[in-house]
């Protein structure tokens, strides 16, 4: 069902649960942004494009770290009002309601969190992307799931409706597991990269209430842990030193 289609009570509870999960989200994932900060030569940066920036909670904490312009893009214009809400625009920080497969700006990088697992085809988006970079240029990944990793205990079968809903909405459920591979067959060089895994917890209920329509599926024993995969990433081109 489409935003339109959904009652306008409905469209707003269901954006703001999302912005809870996002926060949430954000929040859990706070050390390994910084690692990859640390290692991500911004000061070559002059242009920054996010593709599905969300409620702008990445856009908030990349801005406050470097000069360089921000356009931040997503099919969402609820979800923006929240970026909009938080970080106003200003000159060098944009948000743009678009959909990023069809419009995506010229930059010297693009970052994205959560983006590319939601798309059917990420491997023809970053093919796509890779025109809009300059040779050498950079693709940055802050997270994407890898949801066939999910391990849960005691086994109940939720993760398996969990990834039988996601996969017919749409979703790339196993690009976490190969995120490598994926950007090496769009044309991307491997800079470094990584995985990690979160403890063993409870599930998010609004989540799963999201995807499953409902939270019947959780035991008042379940328990989740979610794999997580990031890397950076550079368009091919010859005798480039990637941190110089």
């Amino acid at each position: 069902m489409s935003e339109k289609m959904v009652p306008p009570a409905e469209t707003q509870c269901r954006i703001e649960i999302l912005a809870g999960i996002y926060r949430r989200q954000f929040s859990e994932l706070a050390r390994l942004r910084r690692h990859i900060c640390s290692i991500t030569p911004f000061r070559r940066f002059r242009t920054i494009v996010e593709p599905g920036c969300g409620t702008g909670l990445l856009a908030r904490e990349i801005t406050a770290i470097t000069d360089a312009l921000y356009t931040g893009i997503d099919t969402s214009d609820s979800i923006l009002s929240i970026a909009r809400r938080y970080i106003p625009e200003r000159e060098g920080l944009t948000f743009v309601h678009a959909d990023a497969m069809e419009f995506l700006p010229s930059a010297d990088a693009l970052f994205s969190s959560f983006f590319l697992t939601g798309l059917i085809d990420p491997a023809s988006f970053l093919r796509s992307a890779a025109d809009v970079l300059p040779p050498g240029g950079f693709y940055i990944v802050f997270g994407e799931y890898n949801y066939s990793g999910i391990r849960e205990d005691p086994p109940s079968g939720l993760t398996g409706k969990i990834i039988e809903c996601l996969r017919r909405d749409g979703f790339s459920v196993d690009l976490g597991g190969k995120l490598d591979a994926t950007f090496t067959e769009a044309g991307y060089d491997t800079v470094e990269s990584g995985s990690l895994r979160g403890k063993m917890q409870k599930p998010d209920r609004d989540f799963i209430s999201l995807q499953l329509g409902s939270n019947d599926g959780i035991s008042a024993h379940s328990r989740l842990s979610w794999e997580i995969a990031w890397g950076i990433y550079r368009t091919r081109c010859s005798n480039s030193i990637w941190y110089s």
